[in-house]
């Protein structure tokens, strides 16, 4: 059975993806506004959103019509309207990010773009998707770039390329490279602070050999325990406790969201929390539900989505605003679970 979900936006430049659903949001509003008619297909979802440098958006997941457009799993927004990307990818797709250069990359779970092999991971040139040498063997849940050109790749897999590594790689343009012994677990999330740190999220209780329990970084040489944590991020249940969620906020400050109630002993936190350069400490009491997307505001503010109804003692449905001091709930907030969300820089 076919379903439809609708693409919205707000009036502060975020957009915030459901299962199925993009929906976007301004500074002052507190009304969300469709994108078209956003996405269709069985099953339809939305996992992944971001724009470039000129201000097309592109949504990623699993549908197959995008404002009535026949698409695959991919699909640009210029503003007015819905675009194909050639003829996709023929699977599931779970992350965008884009270089300095302005590509477009894609990761996921698939292995063509029409008759081109792309296995997990593809770069859009702007009118077709191009492999990355043999890509990643497999699924691929999170990317991101630094200033350098540089794509990072994060997810479960044990080659990128031909070259052995274990859950996290980094793409030069050219080749593939290992981040050392990598993570002995699934990574979820990626983000890269102002000094060009690679910090990773997941499931795992170990990178590079170093404890690590459900997040670490990179700092180009060697992984590293975050600093101030003993326990890291645990749950009632080590096995559902995992990081989904890393994003900077406009201070340089590391903000992690997922499914976890303890980070950093002794602060028990709900599903969200911020690294102050020396430990975690949370938002408040966080929010009643786990947390799957994170993005920075002005002024050091922070939006979260995810699967909750409260932020704090605040009503927030799916989606809610961290101010510095309280949780406050944007507009009516959103009646599926929130997968992704992205400030766009254009506004």
């Amino acid at each position: 059975m076919s379903s439809t979900r609708s693409i919205r936006r707000l009036v502060v430049p975020a957009l915030a993806v459901t299962a199925g659903l993009a929906l976007a949001s301004t500074a002052s509003a507190s009304v969300w506004l469709p994108l078209g008619t956003g996405v269709s297909g069985p099953s339809s979802s939305v996992n992944a959103i971001t724009s470039d440098s000129t201000g097309q958006v592109y949504a990623a997941g699993s549908f197959t019509q995008a404002g009535g457009t026949a698409v695959n799993n991919v699909a640009r927004w210029d503003g007015t309207t819905w675009h194909a990307m050639e003829t996709g990818l023929n699977g599931t797709v779970y992350a965008l990010t884009v270089d300095s250069n302005g590509h477009v990359y894609a990761g996921g779970s698939f292995t063509a773009s029409g008759a081109t092999a792309v296995t997990n991971v593809a770069r859009w040139d702007g009118t077709k998707w191009d492999p990355l040498l043999t890509g990643l063997n497999g699924t691929v849940y999170a990317l991101t770039a630094d200033k350098s050109g540089n794509v990072y790749a994060g997810g479960s897999f044990t080659a990128a390329g031909g070259v052995a590594t274990s859950n996290v790689a980094k793409w030069n343009g050219v080749a593939w490279t290992a981040l050392g012994t990598g993570t002995d677990g699934t990574v979820s999330a990626l983000t890269l602070d102002p000094s060009g740190n690679l910090y990773a999220g997941g499931a795992f209780s170990n990178a590079g050999g170093v404890g690590s329990n459900r997040v670490a970084r990179w700092n180009g040489t060697v992984w590293q325990a975050m600093p101030g944590i003993a326990a890291a991020i645990t749950s009632s249940s080590a096995q559902r406790s995992t990081v989904s969620a890393l994003a900077v906020d406009s201070v340089g400050r590391i903000n992690a969201g997922g499914s976890f109630s303890t980070i950093g002993q002794p602060n028990a936190q709900q599903s969200v929390a911020r690294f102050n350069g020396s430990t975690w400490v949370g938002l408040g009491t966080g929010t009643a539900g786990t947390v799957n997307a994170l993005t920075p505001q002005p002024s050091a503010n922070l939006m979260v989505g995810g699967n909750f109804s409260f932020a704090g003692p605040a009503v927030a449905l799916s989606v809610a605003n961290w101010n510095g001091s309280q949780w406050g709930a944007i507009g009516g907030g959103i009646n599926n679970p929130v997968q992704a969300l992205y400030t766009d820089p254009q506004g």
